[in-house]
């Protein structure tokens, strides 16, 4: 998408959304050049949003050259001008599971991808070059034709969870950069690729801490909403590595994965609290905060009975009784710098490989004390 906005306020973000949605579903094919979209308050309905964010969002895809107003029949779907093709910019590419965030990014499960995605929007919409998000399967073993026919009017990517190796070796094959956010640079190839990883040392901080304060059978914590990916691996295999540098003073670490609101996690939670599991460490912050849920289902007090900390530090890790200690990752300056990673990967055709990690740091806060019934 090409975005002719210099920048656009918070306050109207939802009309992007809306625009990307119905873009995408324009580039998948669901809506033809020549077909008519749902009617605005149809579309209203399925956005969860009024007639007049609607309005506004066919209104900027317009502008684009992707619908055609036509008086009293609605938008019909067109193809955009050589004048928008011209315009090489910068995509994200998303698999198919992120993608269902963007359509309700006010879930405080998708805290951390709608930062990511609004700060890349708001840059792009800035530097005024084409944009949007390119949908991926996970799986995919071979790369659909109209990405092939797309990278003919994109100048890089910006990646956002696991590519492919089919997508990994076109992108080599077409030297097209690419920046990973917090997935290494994939190994053994000659492309133009990046990454920006988020540091993840400070949990080692943070596992240290808890022992200190007496805890000694920590659970490792993972709601069902999130996957066993290579993040959690590494992240779980620094608490346990520091776990055990303490010898004979080390603490127990088990992982606790659970699914909010089924009884069957509420249950095992009680039993681990029973167990003498007195803390818990957050894949994520979403993660951690689902926890505060299964400890009020069993009457327990965070943290008096269980101490609770998490990682990103989104907004609701500040508003949440109490407060959650966490790791604090800065998600406007990771999407900025992948995006400045990008740009020095384009100043050259020769392959090169960058990588740069963001700096994290450990916030204290209340929902950690000390252990008052150590075992």
């Amino acid at each position: 998408m090409i975005c002719t906005m210099r920048a656009y306020k918070v306050m109207d973000k939802k009309y992007i959304e809306i625009a990307e949605q119905l873009r995408s579903e324009i580039l998948s094919g669901k809506y033809r050049v020549g077909e008519k979209i749902p009617p605005i308050r149809e579309l209203a309905i399925k956005y969860h949003a009024n007639p007049q964010t609607v309005n506004k969002a066919t209104a900027y895809l317009a502008s684009l050259g992707y619908l055609e107003p036509r008086q009293g029949r609605g938008c019909v779907v067109t193809q955009p001008d050589d004048g928008h093709r011209s315009r090489k910019g910068i995509w994200m590419l998303i698999d198919r599971e992120r993608s269902k965030l963007l359509s309700n990014l006010d879930e405080v499960s998708n805290y951390h991808a709608k930062d990511i995605y609004l700060t890349y929007l708001l840059i792009m919409s800035r530097r005024g070059g084409a944009s949007g998000f390119t949908v991926y399967d996970r799986e995919a073993t071979e790369v659909p034709a109209d990405f092939l026919d797309q990278l003919k009017s994109v100048s890089g990517f910006i990646v956002q969870g696991r590519l492919p190796e089919a997508y990994v070796r076109i992108l080599e094959k077409e030297n097209i950069p690419a920046v990973f956010i917090n997935r290494p640079v994939p190994p053994g190839k000659s492309g133009r690729f990046g990454s920006i990883l988020i540091d993840n040392t400070p949990i080692q901080q943070l596992v240290n801490y808890l022992i200190s304060l007496g805890h000694r059978k920590i659970l490792y914590l993972l709601s069902t909403e999130f996957e066993e990916n290579e993040v959690f691996k590494e992240r779980f295999h620094l608490v346990e590595s520091t776990a055990s540098a303490w010898g004979k003073n080390a603490s127990i670490i088990e992982v606790f994965r659970y699914s909010l609101g089924e009884a069957e996690s509420i249950r095992s939670f009680q039993e681990k609290v029973e167990e003498g599991f007195s803390a818990g460490i957050g894949y994520n912050d979403t993660s951690a905060l689902g926890v505060y849920a299964l400890a009020n289902a069993c009457g327990y007090d965070i943290p008096s009975d269980i101490s609770i900390a998490g990682f990103d530090d989104i907004m609701a890790a500040k508003t949440a009784i109490p407060p959650l200690t966490t790791i604090r990752v800065n998600r406007s300056l990771l999407t900025s710098k992948a995006i400045e990673l990008l740009d020095e990967l384009m100043k050259s055709n020769d392959p090169v490989r960058l990588s740069e990690i963001l700096p994290t740091e450990l916030v204290i806060r209340r929902s950690v004390i000390v252990n008052h019934r150590k075992t």
